[in-house]
């Protein structure tokens, strides 16, 4: 058994974004060889674990062998310089990747995937299409039903117009035959042309009048349908933008909040090896070194 020198880094990394609904945090354990050079370490070839530092043993396996360690390692300055080096890494390359929809304003889960995602905007979007529809239509009812209100009165009001104007037509209609009969019969006294020009006047005034109030009930049953034609282009409007709003899907990168990397530890740490020493054929002596883990 030999145990070859690495550098252990474990922490934690905080994402933290109130905006976007996150509050992440992720444990992280990073194995590398030692730098060559003093304080010059390239953390992208670290391999990354999953442990924690009570899962470490604390004594070697018993008739093992440790390898010499290098001069970059060999003093506490330097595994200060390296913890730096990491804090500085980690919040460069540390990120977490989101969905957005800009639509519906919703950030995925750090841990969902699409096919997720997808199924919760398509809640959403029905709820979002039902809120907004019935605002649409508790907008537009109230200008239907005024319109309404005034519908109903307009056809009270032509019923006595109507009525008026039929009474009125009657009158004229019996003054012009008193008249007439008044002349046939040779009677002196008839009745005055201007009672039975007046009561033609007030049937034709009664006749107009009803004539005005069938035109503003049209007008207003075409108002009311207008309005309802238009209240459904607007739902469907409505329906359509967030129907389409599934299909805008944005990628949005988060970064470790200030002060969000903690390196808990970083320190020399002894990975075991097999080292296989064995003879060839030709009698040549030779060693592998293999990882025990």
């Amino acid at each position: 058994m030999l145990y070859l020198p690495y550098i252990l880094g474990i922490g934690s990394i905080h994402f933290l974004d109130r905006n976007k609904n996150i509050d992440e945090k992720k444990d992280f354990a990073l194995l590398t060889k030692p730098p060559i050079k003093l304080g010059v370490l390239d953390w992208e070839t670290a391999k990354e674990f999953d442990l924690k530092i009570e899962e470490l043993m604390s004594r070697p396996e018993p008739k093992s062998y440790f390898r010499e360690l290098p001069e970059s390692v060999n003093e506490v300055k330097e595994f200060k310089a390296l913890k730096e080096s990491l804090s500085d890494y980690l919040y460069d390359s540390s990120k977490i990747k989101l969905l957005y929809n800009p639509i519906l304003k919703i950030y995925s889960k750090p841990v969902q995937n699409e096919h997720d995602f997808n199924l919760i905007l398509s809640q959403a979007a029905r709820e979002k299409i039902d809120e907004k529809a019935d605002e649409l239509r508790k907008q537009y009812e109230k200008k239907i039903q005024k319109l309404e209100d005034r519908l109903t009165k307009a056809g009270a009001s032509l019923e006595k117009k109507d009525a008026t104007a039929k009474m009125r037509k009657q009158e004229t209609y019996i003054s012009i035959g008193e008249s007439l009969l008044g002349v046939l019969l040779g009677r002196r006294y008839t009745r005055p042309v201007s009672t039975t020009m007046g009561k033609y006047r007030m049937s034709r005034t009664a006749s107009m009048d009803a004539t005005r109030v069938e035109e503003t009930i049209k007008s207003l049953k075409q108002e009311i349908e207008e309005l309802k034609n238009k209240l459904s282009k607007e739902v469907r409007k409505i329906t359509e933008k967030y129907d389409n709003a599934l299909r805008e899907l944005e990628e949005v990168i988060v970064k470790p909040h200030k002060g969000g990397i903690e390196v808990s530890s970083l320190s020399l740490a002894w990975m075991p090896h097999w080292q296989l020493i064995y003879k060839d054929r030709e009698g040549n002596i030779n060693t592998e070194i293999t990882t025990a883990y």
